[in-house]
């Protein structure tokens, strides 16, 4: 399993942006600094496309939930676990307590895909306890057992339906909103002060938490809802009565304070990227897919790099390129707006490379945001470029093993967006994934 550390990478928001010029190298042909530069753009890069095995699944921004379909990317299922949290220990009601409803309301964060799409969406009780450690870390491939009959449901809606709404003087924001049995809320109204209500440990013991996921009875869609189940907006609400009080509230967060864990599973059968991985030896590729969600990344090999004997890499850029717009798909689907090209080490996992951080101390940028760029004859590309060079310096050096790189969206496990590229076997077009290096021959 690759233990990504995510929360590493969020240092890449104080990056600046790839530079916008056209010119292939421009930005890299040496000045007064280097004089006895030379610069290159045809040294041999070797692409594949390869599984992602699993990406942190824990403290995340938003959870992405659906059921979705994709020409070039086939089917993806993505499920959200959670716990339920008291937001106050010891609560006693006096009297009776009668349920009147149950609401899981969750806001929405974003949407990808057709936000008209139809979502079936089912809601079960966990069996499995969510260990609440701060040392757990939880991935993508992370299962918990559920009862087998649902507690739940919102069938056929799509979030446009849904607006703000104002309850107590307060207003919420768009919420996926789903009703639950009110045996499950009569439950928990029963319990006591010095039992399931005593403190979070003896509540979580009794309610293990929720398991939301989409029933792919119904097929798949094209889209995917992202939902921000650590905001404080976020509660499972159990509407009740007593004897001598009507419209009272008990709200039980899905907030920070609880562990929430997003699942994702990928069935690529039939779609557009089955052959590039059925061959998962090949590197002659001339598409590269990557996916989100732990899905599918870009792998890069340089075997002619060490050709170039002892040289002091000046600057060096991975340049990636959208391939042309060709699938019916690729105007829905946004590519990333953030890529990330990394290392892969000796078991294939993702590692860092230092030119990620090299930048924040007046090193050349690392780069990876998405630029949009136009030529003299109005045709458009999408790039991306990275900064590798002090990567390269010490694989050339021998203080590191070259592995190959690899180029993944960013944040990988947050975001479902994916993108075909030019691969490194493409006869030189302008869609071609190119090193652009600028270095100098040591004595």
């Amino acid at each position: 399993m690759k233990r990504f550390a995510y929360f590493m990478l969020l240092i890449l928001g104080a990056l600046q942006g790839c530079r916008d010029d056209l010119s292939i190298g421009k930005n890299l042909i040496p000045g007064s600094d280097y004089l006895n530069a030379i610069f290159t753009d045809t040294l041999t890069l070797k692409t594949k496309t390869v599984r992602e095995d699993s990406l942190s699944a824990r403290d995340l921004s938003q959870y992405l939930l659906g059921a979705s379909i994709d020409e070039v990317f086939g089917k993806s299922y993505s499920a959200i676990y959670t716990q339920v949290r008291l937001s106050t220990a010891g609560i006693s009601f006096n009297d009776t307590a009668f349920v009147d409803s149950v609401v899981l309301s969750i806001p929405y964060a974003t949407y990808y895909g057709d936000k008209n799409a139809f979502h079936f969406i089912r809601v079960y009780r966990l069996t499995d306890t969510i260990n609440a450690s701060s040392d757990i870390k939880y991935f993508s491939n992370q299962t918990f057992s559920a009862e087998p009959v649902a507690i739940g449901q919102r069938l056929h809606f799509s979030t446009s339906a849904d607006s703000s709404f104002t309850e107590d003087n307060v207003t919420y924001s768009p919420a996926m909103r789903i009703r639950l049995d009110t045996a499950l809320g009569q439950d928990v109204l029963n319990q006591t002060p010095d039992g399931a209500f005593k403190s979070n440990t003896d509540f979580k013991n009794y309610f293990k938490g929720l398991l939301i996921a989409p029933d792919t009875s119904f097929g798949f869609t094209k889209g995917k809802i992202g939902l921000n189940v650590r905001s404080d907006q976020s509660f499972l609400v159990v509407y009740y009565h007593t004897p001598n009080t009507t419209s009272k509230k008990l709200r039980l967060p899905l907030n920070s304070n609880a562990v929430n864990v997003n699942y994702h599973k990928h069935n690529y059968n039939g779609s557009l990227i089955a052959q590039a991985l059925s061959s998962p030896s090949s590197f002659s590729d001339s598409l590269v897919y990557v996916q989100g969600m732990a899905g599918v990344k870009g792998k890069i090999t340089l075997p002619t790099l060490q050709n170039l004997g002892r040289v002091l890499v000046n600057k060096a850029e991975i340049e990636i390129t959208r391939a042309v717009n060709k699938f019916a798909d690729d105007s829905l689907f946004a590519v990333p707006e953030q890529m990330i090209c990394i290392a892969a080490d000796s078991n294939g996992n993702n590692a860092f490379i230092p030119d990620q951080l090299l930048s924040l101390s007046g090193q050349p940028e690392y780069g990876g945001k998405k630029v949009t760029i136009t030529d003299a004859l109005g045709h458009t590309y999408v790039r991306y470029r990275f900064s590798i060079a002090a990567q390269l310096q010490l694989i050339i050096d021998q203080k590191k093993t070259d592995y190959g790189f690899y180029l993944l969206s960013f944040p990988s496990n947050q975001l479902a967006n994916r993108i075909v590229l030019g691969g490194g076997n493409r006869s030189g077009d302008n869609y071609q994934m190119k090193l652009n290096l600028a270095y100098t021959k040591l004595k």
